[in-house]
Formats: structure tokens, sequence, C-alpha cells
């Protein structure tokens, strides 16, 4: 679905690439390329990355990105992207990862997509804002959701 030439076109959108991380180009150089960016700056990549994928499928995409309550309208729909690296967990089983992804408003939008990135590359989920509510009923102000193991939603067709 993403390539690193499309990782390239996107850096060339945004600016201050940090070049620090933990990931490992061998296994993935897409997440280990993604890993080395600021959560900020990563966030704006991934977004322009999901917003260039919908354009290739033929949807109409209005980007918003910035200080927007949502990130884009995919024919006419709202849609917020979240991206969050893998933080490893040692467990019984070995090792498992957990991701949090911060700052969900589910009244900002229609759908939401997660972008993991783990060493092994990139998993993309895509839920309601329904659903996101279930998740985050407990929460306040700053809403996150904490991902261990996996989360219920469609995969992002390709």
């Amino acid at each position: 679905m993403f390539t690193t030439k499309h990782l390239d076109k996107v850096l060339g959108e945004v600016r201050n690439y940090n070049k620090k991380s933990p990931f490992c180009p061998k296994k993935s150089l897409l997440a280990y390329r993604l890993s080395k960016m600021s959560s900020q700056y990563r966030g704006i990549v991934t977004e322009r990355m999901i917003r260039d994928y919908y354009i290739s499928i033929g949807k109409i995409v209005r980007y918003c990105g910035g200080s927007h309550s949502h990130d884009m309208v995919v024919n006419s729909r709202k849609i917020e992207v979240k991206s969050a690296i893998a933080v490893p967990n040692m467990t019984r089983n070995g090792i498992q990862y957990s991701y949090n992804f911060q700052h969900i408003r589910p009244c900002n939008f229609h759908k939401l997509i997660l972008v993991f990135i783990s060493p092994e590359g990139l998993t993309i989920r895509v839920m309601d804002s329904k659903t996101v509510s279930k998740y985050l009923k407990t929460k306040k102000k700053h809403k996150s959701l904490y991902v261990r193991k996996r989360i219920v939603g469609k995969v992002l067709a390709t």
C-alpha cells in the first residue's frame, strides 16, 4: 500500500525531519523511517499518506490538516488519522506491542483511521465514531486510546 518512494514524496511536503530511531531498517524501512520522526511530524506525514491513498483509489478528498477538528473529508465523511509507535512489553509469551493514540474526540469525525507503526511495518485500522466512543467511555478531557495486542476495526482496503 505505502512505499518508501511515497514516503519520500510526503517528506518533501513536511519539514523538521528528525533522524533518531530504535527501529531496524532491515525489518521495514518504511516503519524505520517513520519511527525516526517526532510524533507531531509523523502525524502530518501519515495523514498525507492516507490522503494520497484515498486519492489513488478515486475518492474525492479535501485535506484539512493543521488546526482543524478533523484531518480530511473523504466523500463527504470527516476522517481523523492517528498514528502511534509500538512500545515493546515483555510478557510470558514474548514481546507484545502496545500503542497510545492521543487526543481522540469522536464528536469531530465520522471515521477514525489508526496507523500502528511496529518494527515489522504498518497496520491500519478504520473505526467509526460510535465504536471509538465505546472505547473512550471512561476517559475525560484529553482522550487517549491505549491499545494492546489487537483492536476491533476494519483493515483499510488496498
